[in-house]
């Protein structure tokens, strides 16, 4: 069980957001059918930290909403990374 305490809500806003950077700096790769997302690398974190799948699927889910990806993409892609 995941204690939500300010440290792991810190962490949380913090990966999330350095994945929607690393997306969105890239982001003429990181939208259409083929994508080039810098931000996956991060999916590796769940190992030491297992609540940033949390923030991975938040960060996946802002990125899809910039981007401009239908609403089919923004639900399934963001689940994906989950």
């Amino acid at each position: 069980m995941i204690k939500f305490n300010a440290k792991t809500l810190s962490r949380l806003g913090i990966i999330a957001g350095l994945y929607v950077i690393l997306s969105v700096l890239v982001l003429p790769l990181a939208s259409g059918s083929i994508q080039i997302r810098f931000g996956e690398a991060m999916t590796l974190l769940p190992l030491f930290f297992p609540e940033a799948s949390i923030s991975l699927f938040i960060g996946c889910a802002i990125v899809n909403l910039i981007s401009g990806c239908a609403l089919f993409e923004i639900v399934i892609g963001s689940l994906i990374t989950l």
